[in-house]
């Protein structure tokens, strides 16, 4: 019997989850159940699969509910081993199993690749529920998994290509379902973000789209126009700027809940595309400069999930937002720029626009006073070569709340190498006739910590503050589980998973 996804509802139990905002549907819909499996009213059902020591509680569930079918077609099939995000298929009282390889002592990431894996293989047009057992945390992650492995981005196709429209999550820790989908839900909305040409979010674009996103979400929406910063010494933002046709936009959020103890501040780099400026970029590779504003896109996620996640913690949202373009009126090396601080900055590199824009929201942001300030920053190529496309960088004066983050963000599968900022590298930002240069001089090296060293002058000395520099992570080219071509989200679910906990050290 085939039943519509509301005769399904009713018939298994089903409860369809609500949703956070993420611009348009490009993630299926997830639906918890914790019926049996194989009678869910799916034409396939996934099925993590553990090594060869043991195929797992979840395969060992539904096996025991088939009266050991899958084992007696797996014998036949000569199946022995479960290689990691591969996929064996077989059929099972008219139903397609899907067996998805976890590889040997998998981990909560294993999980969600390998379910990634598996959902971008079910035919289209196909039913689909998710063998999740009943361990909160793995149902979660496979959740997560489930949700972005069947992520598409395709608002600017003409010809309508047939996607997943729902999942079925089948397990009894329907809570730890709707926080993953709530997690996934942000991870999409920031992957859309930066997946949208950059003609489609020129600065004032983008502000508003962010503005109308978050409208319904608790928090509160400030755009800050040319003229505002003009007012206030937002020097790093207009001289980005210049050399565009649209003006920089810097966009306030707050999200304050009754009896929050704690203040977070979020900054986040907002370049709209980025062309070097006229120390122009080479061409190879121009086109993935749509994904510089990936710290503004991580910003506003995490602030569209905080109420849904019921967070205490008070967030406010610094969103820097500028398009780097080479033109008559664009700002030049050698130029000096006074910034919100009163510091003097020498241009020794157009390129090294994102610190500039960087700045004025952390001055911001630390005038605020808060227990500590996060900025992430698709900052420098260098940080690529310190940690590589998968793995963040991250370094301030923040030790306590770095080890909290980073604790947080192992749960979802995010991975951050810590570098220091030592005190005697600041000669490396020396300029002959300004305070600082906004690059390091010749042969100096560390691209990666002397961006983060520039960053820490525009930082109140009382303030604790962390860096976050994803270059690589937060966009790829190709798919890998449940990571797709173009933006990926990453930091989203670090953050949320940091928040939600509410272990923000006080400020001393």
């Amino acid at each position: 019997m085939r039943l519509n996804a509301d005769e399904r509802a009713n018939h298994t139990g089903q409860q369809k989850l609500a949703r956070v905002p993420s611009m348009d549907q490009s993630i299926p819909n997830l639906v918890s159940t914790s019926d049996d499996p194989l009678k869910a009213g799916t034409d396939v059902l996934i099925i993590p699969v553990g090594g060869p020591e043991s195929r797992g509680a979840i395969y060992d569930s539904v096996n025991a509910a088939c009266d050991a079918e899958l084992d007696k077609t797996l014998d036949a099939l000569g199946f022995t081993k479960a290689t990691a995000n591969t996929v064996t298929q077989t059929l099972v009282h008219d139903m397609v199993i899907m067996l998805v390889g976890l590889g040997d002592q998998p981990d909560l990431e294993a999980y969600r690749m390998a379910v990634g894996s598996a959902i971008q293989q079910v035919p289209e047009g196909k039913r689909v529920a998710v063998a999740a057992g009943d361990e909160p945390v793995i149902a979660g992650a496979i959740a997560e998994g489930a949700v972005l492995g069947a992520y598409h981005f395709d608002r600017y196709r003409n010809v309508e290509q047939e996607r997943l429209d729902e999942i079925v999550i089948v397990t009894k820790a329907s809570a730890a379902v709707e926080r993953a989908d709530v997690m996934a839900t942000a991870t999409a909305l920031a992957r859309n973000l930066v997946n949208t040409p950059p003609a489609n979010k020129r600065p004032e674009d983008l502000a508003d789209t962010i503005a109308g996103l978050l409208k319904d979400n608790n928090v509160s929406v400030t755009i800050r126009d040319q003229a505002w910063l003009e007012a206030h010494d937002g020097n790093g933002l207009l001289a980005v700027c210049r050399g565009s046709e649209h003006e920089p936009r810097l966009v306030e959020l707050d999200y304050n809940p009754a009896g929050a103890e704690r203040h977070v501040v979020l900054v986040g780099k907002g370049i709209t595309f980025d062309t070097g400026g006229i120390n122009l970029k080479p061409s190879q590779g121009m086109a993935d400069m749509k994904s510089d504003m990936a710290g503004t896109a991580v910003v506003t996620a995490v602030m569209s999930a905080l109420a849904a996640l019921d967070v205490k913690v008070r967030v406010t949202g610094f969103c820097t937002i500028a398009e780097n373009m080479p033109s008559g009126t664009a700002q030049r090396p050698s130029d000096v720029i006074t910034m919100m601080n009163g510091k003097t900055v020498e241009v020794g590199n157009t390129d090294a626009e994102g610190r500039l824009v960087m700045a004025d929201g952390l001055v911001l942001g630390s005038r605020m006073k808060p227990d500590v300030i996060i900025d992430l920053a698709t900052l420098t190529g260098a940080q690529i070569v310190v940690a590589g496309m998968e793995i963040a960088c991250v370094m301030g004066t923040a030790d306590v709340a770095m080890d909290e983050f980073e604790e947080a963000a192992e749960t979802e599968g995010e991975e951050y190498i810590r570098l220091p900022l030592p005190k005697r590298y600041a000669t490396g930002l020396k300029s002959n006739i300004a305070d600082m240069n906004n690059i390091s001089g010749a042969g100096f090296g560390a691209g990666t910590i002397m961006a983060g060293m520039f960053l820490a002058e525009f930082v109140e000395e009382d303030t604790p503050w962390f860096h976050v520099d994803f270059a690589g992570p937060s966009f790829r080219d190709s798919v890998s589980g449940y990571l797709s071509p173009g933006g990926t989200g990453f930091g989203v679910r670090s953050l949320l998973a940091w928040l939600e906990t509410g272990n923000i050290p006080p400020r001393a």
